[in-house]
């Protein structure tokens, strides 16, 4: 394999060691705009799961609750604040890797934009 693709790996075991869990928005993140190929990102989970890590699995309890602390900060910064924190801020607050505060709040995203509007009794 490339030497491309042992940095991703280095980066993302440095990234995910402690909670031994890789989003598959964190290996999208890494690879960002390099070509990688469909081989290449097989090769890269394989590695990946070889070293212990959980690639893509879903979030286990000791996550959520991870991501709800995060969520707490973010909503008593805004509060102190007066406007949205930044990712930067929210990390600071929380002591949570800036990578796991963009991932929390993109689950929040989800949970908030597949919710029906108040009222809708669908």
């Amino acid at each position: 394999m490339r030497p491309l693709i042992d940095g991703i790996v280095d980066a993302l075991v440095e990234r995910h060691r402690a909670s031994g869990r890789v989003d598959l928005n964190d290996l999208a993140e890494v690879i960002g705009s390099r070509a990688v190929d469909y081989e290449e990102v097989d090769h890269l989970v394989g590695r990946l799961e070889a070293l212990g890590l959980r690639v893509g699995d879903p979030p286990t309890s000791r996550d959520v609750a991870g991501m709800r602390a995060i969520l707490q900060a973010a909503h008593r910064l805004r509060g102190a604040l007066g406007r949205n924190p930044t990712v930067a801020e929210i990390a600071v607050e929380s002591g949570s890797p800036e990578h796991a505060v963009r991932r929390a709040l993109e689950a929040a995203g989800r949970v908030v934009g597949g919710a029906p509007p108040p009222g809708d009794r669908r």
